[in-house]
């Protein structure tokens, strides 16, 4: 499904360059649950944005689902990307007073889909918020919340997940259930890749892929 071959990313501060990942090479196949770890500045959030189209790669080959998506334009990655990814980050990235329901609805709205209501509710409901959908985020605790950004990431049928320190704003009983919650998606055949510096959440994946000075250990 995912397949990196000898990239590198090199962002120019106009002083001088940051090599952000050097020569990685990664292969993730589809449904599989792994963890890219490692400490902050390791390039394991440079790689998940190149993972989700959000960067593209300085140097090295990136193959998605067998096509080469290393220098397509910005439209066509846009589209890929809002077509097989869907985005789950530790502060959650939820508008303030918008009802539950209405946060899942806004990727179906951008891509102009029909019934946003229904697949909204329907998403809800597999996260067990079925009663919750009218509540704004100041109504809902951190895991509620966080259910809710992954039925926005799930509502649109993605076949990839890729989650940013998941779990980095929850008490550990919540995070565990998060994980929990991954690991039934990746069953179900989704690919689930989480970013973490945390390795209790990394051995509860199938594969842990450690970083270290923006290469692959």
């Amino acid at each position: 499904m995912i397949q990196l071959e000898n990239v590198s990313k090199i962002f120019d501060t106009g002083f001088n360059q940051v090599r952000a990942l050097s020569e990685v090479n990664l292969n993730v196949q589809q449904g599989e649950f792994i963890a890219i770890k490692g400490p902050s500045g390791s390039g394991k959030s440079t790689m998940m944005n190149i993972i989700g189209l959000l960067d593209r790669p300085t140097k090295g080959k990136y193959i998605l689902a067998n096509n080469d998506v290393s220098k397509l334009n910005d439209n066509t990655r846009s589209h890929i990307r809002g077509s097989i990814f869907g985005f789950v980050f530790q502060s959650y990235n939820l508008i303030p007073r918008l009802a539950a329901v209405n946060q899942v609805e806004m990727p179906l709205i951008y891509r102009k889909e029909k019934n946003r209501r229904k697949k909204s509710i329907l998403a809800l409901s597999k996260m067990g918020l079925a009663q919750r959908i009218n509540h704004s985020p100041v109504e809902l605790s951190g895991g509620e919340q966080q259910r809710v950004s992954i039925a926005r990431a799930l509502v649109g049928e993605p076949k990839i997940i890729l989650a940013d320190e998941p779990t980095g704003a929850l008490d550990t009983k919540t995070g565990e259930e998060i994980i929990g919650i991954f690991k039934e998606l990746s069953n179900s055949g989704i690919t689930v890749i989480i970013i973490t510096h945390d390795n209790s959440v990394a051995k509860k994946t199938s594969r842990i892929i450690e970083m270290k000075d923006g290469m692959v250990q």
